[in-house]
């Protein structure tokens, strides 16, 4: 078989032709690929099989009995077995979804430059994901500064814009204002700027991420680890990550603020947010609790609550008459004035028949 035509046939799906007419069309085709990873086209195997049926049928015996035959005609299969599959690699360097080795950092450099490097021990799986979110991500909005620090960092950064009054606070606004509890000193005299609080992720010092240890402290990671206890695996040198800095950080921001804006930026261990002790219970319009998601929440003085992940407070779905915010094993509870307890399930509160569930 010959290789004729490998592109796209006219209703824009992959094909490959071969001289025989043969087709491999989009539904058979990995995306990115030129076959299926179990086809046996292409193959040492496939090549001499075709080259023999091509000769008269009554000329010669069959290839098992030939074995002279058979090793000729191997002599031409091996080197198309071998163009074939330079053929298939050299396909897949074309695509940034299936780019591997130099090719993936050489289209990194052609959509971005060098502006985006692979950091050190990064797969190409990884450094694929960091292009395509660098390529579309948003840009230029609080939301899209958000995103950008989450994805580098893995944690939502705190965000304080002075001259905004759901950040500073204000009069007659319920829960906006409160010495460690709520608000900040605003001013209109920093228009266009931003103050940014950005987590560096513990994997930037040594290790694998969210992977325990031996000589683990509490408090240092989510549990100490060992036999049945925390998040422990065996792990190689490969698995550890490559070393997010503050200046990934402060690039970040840079390529991602609007011109004509300022963003204040610094950046400090997540594990200097202190995640709330287990038990702890907010009954005032007072101080908040933190989870294991670094998730702020707090109890409003509407007796609702709300939370805050970076990008200001929102409401927790539908909430009132709430007296009690409890922080509990890794959940947040609440119970309202009739004594009906609810706990927070991500999206609406679910309701709990045990009562308090200390």
């Amino acid at each position: 078989m010959a290789l004729e035509h490998i592109g796209l046939s006219g209703d824009d799906t992959d094909t490959l032709v071969g001289s025989d007419t043969s087709l491999l069309t989009g539904a058979e085709l990995v995306p990115g690929d030129v076959l299926p990873p179990d086809s046996t086209t292409g193959t040492f195997e496939d090549f001499r099989n075709r080259l023999y049926a091509l000769l008269p049928l009554k000329w010669f015996p069959d290839l098992s009995e030939a074995p002279i035959l058979g090793s000729l005609l191997g002599s031409f299969a091996v080197s198309w077995a071998w163009l074939y599959d330079r053929l298939r690699y050299t396909y897949r360097q074309t695509r940034l979804s299936t780019a591997t080795e130099q090719w993936l950092d050489l289209l990194a450099n052609d959509y971005l430059g060098s502006t985006l490097q692979r950091r050190l021990n990064e797969t190409d799986d990884t450094y694929r994901i960091r292009i395509t979110n660098e390529l579309v991500r948003p840009r230029d909005t609080r939301t899209a500064l958000d995103i950008a620090l989450y994805n580098l960092t893995g944690y939502h950064p705190r965000i304080f814009e002075p001259r905004n009054p759901h950040d500073a606070g204000g009069y007659n606004v319920g829960q906006s204002m409160g010495y460690g509890a709520a608000g900040g000193y605003g001013s209109m005299q920093l228009p266009f700027q931003v103050f940014i609080d950005a987590y560096l992720p513990i994997s930037s010092a040594t290790g694998v991420s969210n992977v325990g240890g031996w000589g683990n402290i509490a408090g240092l990671v989510r549990s100490p680890a060992g036999y049945g206890i925390g998040a422990m695996e065996y792990a190689s040198a490969s698995q550890i990550e490559a070393q997010i800095s503050a200046a990934d950080v402060y690039e970040t921001v840079a390529g991602t603020m609007a011109a004509g804006t300022i963003g204040w930026t610094r950046t400090i261990d997540p594990f200097g947010l202190a995640v709330s002790p287990s038990g702890t219970v907010l009954v005032e319009a007072i101080g908040v609790i933190i989870d294991l998601a670094y998730t702020q929440w707090r109890l409003t003085l509407a007796k609702t609550i709300e939370f805050n992940v970076g990008g200001g407070w929102v409401a927790a779905g539908y909430t009132a008459n709430v007296e009690l915010v409890l922080y509990w094993d890794g959940n947040i509870y609440q119970r309202n004035t009739i004594g009906d307890w609810y706990v927070w399930g991500g999206g609406p509160w679910i309701g709990l028949p045990d009562r308090d569930p200390r």
